[in-house]
């Protein structure tokens, strides 16, 4: 039986929405899970600035993925990432010894909060992105939003061959007409609640 303290440890999935949030997705471009495509290293988040600049977030959910990822060759240095971070969750907050000393650290706190603890090293030489390494980015962003909505269909054709009912954040995308702007010309965002925010 899980226990209320263990129940608010934030899962994956909201670490990385509290994090797009913390960044700013209307201001920077932040893409998921980049592994090719901009010749670095997989990256759980990649934010590329308005000024062109990238940051990379590495999200830890564990100890024991702190202490492995020591193990990774290349040591996430690139020449193309200007700020390393680390974004873990509270209850790891006294595992902060394993990251290294140039990242900075992101501590999402249950209910999306984010806090910095400590600033990222930022590179001597940063790279700045041309516009074609912006449109890659860009393009693989998209790559990312196709492939999500395709797991959607398929999770929601399985729930309806099964009879499982729409839940109430399916009931309000299916109301959202593709491409459907607000009042004020802005897309509607849907929260995980499925109300609109």
């Amino acid at each position: 039986m899980k226990t209320a303290a263990k129940d608010k440890k934030p899962k994956l999935l909201d670490m990385e929405l509290a994090l797009v949030h913390y960044f700013g997705f209307r201001q920077n471009m932040i893409v998921p899970n980049i592994s090719w495509g901009l010749f670095i290293h997989e990256c759980d988040l990649l934010v590329v600035t308005s000024a062109g600049y990238a940051w990379e977030v590495e999200i830890k959910t564990s100890k024991a993925d702190l202490k492995k990822d020591a193990e990774k060759p290349h040591q996430h240095r690139s020449n193309k990432i200007k700020r390393l971070y680390f974004a873990i969750p509270e209850h790891l907050g006294f595992c902060q010894n394993y990251i290294p000393a140039r990242a900075g650290i992101l501590v999402v706190c249950p209910g999306g909060y984010v806090k910095k603890e400590r600033e990222a090293v930022e590179s001597e030489s940063p790279y700045q992105f041309t516009p074609d390494d912006r449109q890659q980015v860009g393009r693989l962003a998209t790559m990312r939003i196709w492939t999500l909505k395709s797991r959607i269909r398929e999770m929601r054709d399985a729930a309806e061959a099964k009879g499982i009912a729409k839940s109430s954040a399916q009931q309000a995308a299916t109301r959202l007409k593709p491409g459907a702007l607000m009042e004020n010309g802005m897309h509607p965002v849907i929260g995980l609640n499925g109300e609109q925010i």
